[in-house]
């Protein structure tokens, strides 16, 4: 370490009770003809052989922590890492990095992605419990079989922290990512691509008792975007008086969101209590009444962590009965609302439970289901980790990818791929993405949307500036379908520090950026007078318009397909 890193890090250092030895008992688990690894008291050097496409079968693990952990304190994790050596295209290496329970459930404190060039690169993740674990109980993990690749770690060290530490005031991972420089050549692209996928030629034609009237002054003034721009509605909609519900609505109904996600989640805090499927209808309702456009979240989440518990203790055709007899129930109630996106399967990767016991024709009978409910609907299969940072194009992609091929291939109706977007302190370069869209239609060939999108850090201006730039990306593809946030209020936001909204309120530098792309440079508000022929042309972008001309208004709708309105005064 030079000097100058080594005072960093000890200036980086907050104090607090360190919760490992000085010999951090480090150890490589795993399968052998996996990995190599060269271990010291406080270093290690792991090569991985082989990818598998669960990173977990390689892992770096710490001795168990020293200290017991009580609900609200804060541990707080710092590394250096460097690739020595990486096979992706990138030469970057990845992991994940959890603070977990040392035996099964596994559950975590906290965890984070990461990913590391050639030189030195320092981490400082924070993440505060929201449980109690005794001495002996906890460890941190590192997986790393995601990637052929030799990483370097050194200088770790976890420090346990008081439950009243501002998160917000400790050191944080810088994150960077290759395109982020206002000159990037993709930007120009960028611009190029979405002038020409999502904006159109538009007339209107004036007439007056069947006769074109000349220089009559329309204006276009645009009202929602055709594209899904969107956020999940969380669970604020129903019946709540309080001061922050009745500003997450307002929010809702604002002209930043062209379409909301709504739960339709089967577990017992779901669909399946009465309270919550109570709450569930209510937020439906209200979006519908409201006219917002809906996406449904999730049909099935195949397995019994995410699904009612009594489940569990079904035999193999009990449990085929319970689950369609609740797919029938469930779809013959919300049929009658008019989504026009379904995420039917969640997670098959990983979730795999239901499948390993009933076949996966489940599957296709799912999606099945779901067309008869939902005739015109987009019927998606939606997944994680298939293009979140370095890992990404890896065993993950490949699985996802595999499954969406099978999908169509034994019949399910999938019209759609959902991506999640949960990023933490590793991020896919715009580039990169644009080159896995065009694989996934190679070889799938269905759209894509974004169905989960979050970047959980406390570098502001990082996690503003990616969100403008996957954003731009996103939006300028053909191929892709939609962007939705996975929320946007701090309050209650699932990863806070993923929030575009601060608890008081207070827009992040996130906010800032979406509001500038989704409602103001991505926008269309046009004042043309007609010509001799009656025809007032402007260039817009798709979307809901109203249009105003000698003092009438009327709705209109301009798409891809080109559209000249008529307006007879």
């Amino acid at each position: 370490m030079t000097l100058l890193a080594a005072a960093t890090l000890l200036l980086a250092q907050p104090s607090g009770v360190p919760l490992l030895p000085d010999n951090l008992g480090l150890r490589l688990s795993g399968v052998p003809e996996y990995a190599q690894g060269a271990l010291g008291s406080n270093w290690a050097k792991v090569k991985v052989l082989r990818t598998h496409r669960d990173a977990w079968t390689v892992q770096l693990q710490t001795a168990p922590f020293q200290r017991p952990i009580r609900r609200g304190e804060v541990v707080f994790v710092q590394y250096r890492a460097r690739t020595l050596a990486s096979r992706d295209e990138s030469g970057t290496s990845a992991w994940y990095m959890a603070v977990q329970l040392n035996r099964q459930p596994w559950t975590q404190i906290g965890a984070s992605s990461g990913g590391a060039g050639k030189a030195w690169r320092s981490f400082h993740q924070a993440f505060r419990s929201d449980r109690d674990f005794e001495a002996g109980e906890v460890e941190i993990t590192f997986h790393l079989a995601g990637r052929v690749q030799e990483v370097e770690f050194r200088d770790l060290r976890a420090t346990l922290l008081p439950a009243a530490t501002d998160l917000k005031a400790l050191p944080h991972t810088e994150l960077t990512y290759e395109g982020r420089e206002p000159n990037a050549p993709w930007r120009k692209r960028a611009e190029a691509m979405i002038e020409r996928h999502r904006k159109g030629d538009f007339a209107v034609l004036v007439t007056r008792n069947g006769k074109p009237v000349r220089g009559a002054l329309v204006r276009a003034d645009m009202t929602r975007h055709e594209y899904p721009f969107g956020t999940f509605t969380e669970y604020h909609v129903p019946r709540r008086n309080d001061p922050n519900s009745e500003r997450f609505r307002r929010m809702l109904l604002s002209r930043r969101f062209s379409r909301v996600t709504v739960p339709i989640y089967w577990a017992d805090w779901g669909w399946a209590g009465e309270q919550s499927r109570r709450e569930f209808l209510e937020t439906i309702e209200w979006c519908q009444r409201n006219g917002l456009r809906m996406k449904a979240h999730c049909l099935l989440w195949p397995s019994f962590q995410y699904s009612p518990q009594f489940l569990r203790q079904l035999d193999r055709e009990g449990l085929r009965r319970a689950i369609y007899d609740a797919l029938e129930e469930r779809t013959r109630t919300l049929g009658r609302y008019p989504f026009e996106n379904v995420d039917v399967l969640n997670e098959l990767r990983t979730e795999t439970e239901f499948a390993e016991r009933l076949g996966w024709n489940l599957y296709v009978d799912v999606f099945r289901a779901a067309r008869r409910a939902w005739a015109k609907a987009h019927l998606v299969y939606n997944d994680y980790s298939v293009f979140e940072g370095s890992q990404a194009g890896g065993p993950t992609t490949q699985l996802s990818e595999a499954i969406a091929r099978r999908l169509r291939s034994t019949g399910a109706p999938v019209t759609m791929l959902g991506w999640q977007a949960h990023f933490g302190e590793d991020l896919t370069p715009p580039e990169r993405v644009w080159r896995l869209i065009d694989r996934f239609q190679k070889s799938v060939g269905l759209p894509i949307e974004i169905t989960e999108y979050d970047v959980s850090t406390r570098d502001e201006q990082a996690q503003a500036d990616y969100t403008r730039d996957l954003l731009t990306a996103w939006f300028a593809h053909p191929k892709t379908a939609g962007f939705t946030m996975w929320g946007f209020w701090e309050g209650s936001h699932w990863k806070p520090d993923g929030a575009m909204y601060r608890r008081d309120w207070s827009p992040k530098p996130m906010a800032k950026v979406w509001d500038e792309l989704v409602t103001r440079r991505w926008w269309t508000n046009a004042a043309v007078r007609t010509d001799a022929q009656g025809r007032a042309r402007f260039r817009g972008f798709f979307g809901d318009y109203e249009v105003t001309v000698g003092g009438r208004t009327v709705k209109a709708k301009f798409d891809a397909n080109g559209r000249t309105l008529r307006v007879s005064l």
